[in-house]
């Protein structure tokens, strides 16, 4: 049997009112074609799933990227405007899962907010506006 990589999705709220949770497709395409992997979309809630769970069902994680960004209270700074908008429940969900992968040496993938969970989760700290920083620019997709 392929390995089962879990894909972090995101919180969306589809025209306005219905609640979901969803992850690109290029991220299921990735693991399935290019990887050769099952791809299974992860809802980013704690109250739904356990990091004990993801463990025990996963072989690996890919940590999609997305809009909100990691709370600063999770890195010991103050919340600003610059910070935009925040996912604390992603947040109380994937980053114990990080470190649950570091410990065990489970593999994990972060790609843009991805990577900023792995890296608050290992201990380090995040610049609110990076693209604002001289010789930046801006990587985000289109909403």
């Amino acid at each position: 049997m392929r390995p089962v990589i879990g894909i972090i999705s995101n919180h969306y709220l589809v025209h306005e009112q219905y609640p979901v949770h969803a992850s690109g497709t290029m991220n299921g395409d990735a693991i399935a074609q290019v990887a050769d992997c099952i791809p299974l979309i992860v809802p980013a809630d704690p109250a739904q799933i356990s990091v004990q769970e993801l463990m025990a069902t996963c072989d690996g994680f890919l940590l999609t990227g997305g809009r909100p960004n990691v709370h600063p209270e999770e890195y010991g700074e103050v919340e600003t405007e610059a910070h935009g908008s925040f996912d604390r429940q992603r947040d109380s969900l994937v980053l114990p899962l990080v470190r649950a992968c570091v410990d065990l040496g489970q593999p994990v993938f972060g790609v843009c907010r991805g990577f900023q969970e792995v890296a608050v989760a290992m201990g380090s700290t995040l610049h609110p506006e990076i693209r604002d920083l001289p010789g930046r620019s801006n990587h985000r997709m289109p909403p």
